[in-house]
Formats: C-alpha cells, structure tokens, sequence
C-alpha cells in the first residue's frame, strides 16, 4: 500500500507542475483569473496532503511551491513552480523524495499511518505468529521424532508463521504414527494430538506461556482491541475534519441563504427605484401637458 500511495504521490505532484504551467501562462496579463485551473489544484493539493504531509507557499504568477520536511525539519522541494522535483519512493524503511533524494520524516497522512501499522499492531501480531508457529514446529517434531533420528515432521530450520513447512522427504509412504511399528501403536498420533492441551512455559525455554489454543486467543484479541481502537481514532478525526472543514467554507465559500436575502434586497431596491423614475415620468407628463396647453 505505501508503494501505492507513493505512485499516487508522484501523479499528484506532476499534475500540480502542469497546474502550475497553466495558470502562469493563463493569469500573466490577468492575474487571479485562472479560477477554475486554481479549483483544480487546490483539489489535488489537499488530495496529496491527504497520503503525505505537505506545505504550500506562493509564488509568483499565481503558480505555488510544494514542499515537505526530513527529519531535522528541514524543506524538502516536491514542486517549485512548473517543475516537480524528483520522484518519491520507499525502500522498505523509509520514504524519499525531492532532488536530490532526501529521507522524509512524515508525521500525518495515510502513507505514515502504513508505517505505524507496519512497525506496531502488524509487527507485534507477526512477531505472536511466529511465535506460535516456532513453538509448534519444536514441539510437533519432538512428539513425532522423539530420538531425534527418525526424520522430523515440520523443516526445522528458520521456522516462522511464513515459512512453515513439511520436513524433505516426508510423504504419505514414510508417515508414521508410532515409533515401534507394532500393531495398533498410534502413540505418535497421540503424543501429538495431546499438544492441544498442553501449557507451555517461557520459563522452561518455550516460545510463549500458555496453550496454543489460549496464545492463539489472545493474539486476536490484541489485534482486535487495536482495530477497534484505531477505528475510534479515525472517527475522532473524521469529526475533527468536518468541523474544520465547515469552519473553513464557512470562512471563504457563499452561503445560498444570504446570497438569497441580498437578491431579494437588491429586488426590492431595484422595485423601489422603479417607482421612482415611474413617479417622475408621470410628474413630468403633467408638467408638460400643463405647459402646452
């Protein structure tokens, strides 16, 4: 999803330069009057801000200078004018962009809230995961290899929820579930079945403490305390956006009900005057029709 988003950034910022390009050329006799071409950047402006942190400063020609910050706080250019600087990329720890590439340090948008869930919620439940999966792999070979000469179940080596795998080898032929091979011996299969219910203890050098059904349960509970959390969180700002948004229109946009009241105002006036020249027409008709008779 970052790498995504970061191709989205980078369309957006191509698109602003040639917004840019536009209005200069459009505004250099008749500055502001680019109205429409404006709409459009300030459209895909706050589209941008939305997935990456970003400032605007105004140039001249009605054209704008986009412009993020490193980690120091420093600017970092991403568009000056007609000209959007470099391209923004990700390399699997952190985002670059500008000319030339400088490490940026975001702190909102949608692209830094990929990082925190990569580094935080994601990270601790792949972390549990494998976990879980180490466990089960030592535990399962112990039961199923108990000399440790016979051939393992699960490959041993780099276990992790990702990986996991069947040990080289095995097949339905070689399968077993005893370890004499007399009649009726299934005392693998139970040996293994009975992992269901055993506890595990960090203390004696297992992975987690506790059954695999009961880690299991309270890793999915830790991942849906943090959903319902971060879903609280995205509500509170939801809320936030819209009361800043309404302050803002507020502040510049037409309000329809006052523009209403200023019509009919005018509407009145314009009656009002009206009567007016119609009172002095009918009074100069008198005068005129007095004076020639």
């Amino acid at each position: 999803q970052i790498e995504n988003n970061l191709a989205d950034v980078n369309r957006l910022l191509a698109t602003i330069a040639d917004l840019n390009a536009q209005i200069g050329r459009f505004e250099v006799n008749a500055p502001g009057s680019a109205v429409d071409l404006r709409d459009q950047r300030q459209a895909r402006f706050e589209e941008l801000a939305a997935k990456l942190p970003v400032e605007l400063q105004d140039l001249s020609g009605g054209r704008i200078r986009v412009v993020a910050r490193n980690a120091a706080g420093g600017e970092v250019i991403l568009v000056d004018g007609a000209n959007a600087a470099g391209t923004a990329a990700f390399d699997g720890s952190q985002v670059t962009a500008g000319d030339p590439p400088t490490a940026l340090a975001p702190e909102s948008g949608f692209i830094k809230g990929c990082l925190t869930a990569r580094d935080g919620t994601i990270a601790v439940l792949r972390r549990d995961l494998d976990l879980l999966a180490r466990q089960l792999v030592a535990s399962v070979n112990q039961a199923y290899n108990p000399t440790g000469a016979t051939g393992d179940f699960f490959d041993p080596t780099g276990a992790t929820a990702g990986t996991l795998s069947l040990a080289n080898g095995l097949s339905v032929s070689t399968l077993k579930t005893s370890d004499g091979g007399a009649a009726g011996d299934n005392s693998i299969a139970l040996a293994i079945a009975g992992l269901a219910t055993r506890r595990f203890s960090t203390a004696t050098g297992d992975a987690f403490d506790g059954s695999f059904s009961g880690f299991f349960s309270q890793t999915v509970g830790k991942l849906g305390q943090a959903l319902a959390g971060a879903n609280a969180r995205v509500e509170d700002q939801a809320n936030i956006e819209k009361l800043v948004r309404g302050q803002r229109d507020a502040l510049s946009g037409v309000s329809l009900d006052e523009e209403m009241a200023d019509l009919m105002k005018f509407q009145r006036a314009f009656q009002a005057s009206s009567r007016v020249f119609q009172t002095i027409d009918e009074l100069l008709e008198i005068v005129v029709n007095r004076l020639g008779a």
